[in-house]
């Protein structure tokens, strides 16, 4: 198992408890009962991911989503609390 993502100052200021985007989804991610603190934690063989909000593999900024994209630095991003 790897390590948990690191939060990044935005992250912890609004208290999140994961760096990921509250609006990404995986398949994966959907059968989970806990929350996603590692990017494996959204990908499957598939690597397929999408917005919950776009629904599609575009988030509303219109940039690609997935584990290393969805963070706090993207001007969609909501947290996790």
């Amino acid at each position: 198992m790897s390590n948990p993502a690191p939060l990044d100052d935005r992250a912890t200021e609004v208290g999140a408890i994961t760096p990921y985007c509250a609006s990404l989804a995986s398949k994966k991610y959907l059968l989970r009962s806990k929350v996603a603190l590692e990017d494996s934690d959204y990908l499957d063989a598939s690597c397929h991911c999408w917005c919950q909000k776009t629904r599609s593999a575009l988030g509303p900024d219109r940039d690609v989503v997935g584990p290393a994209d969805c963070r706090s630095d993207r001007t969609c991003w909501e947290p996790i609390r």
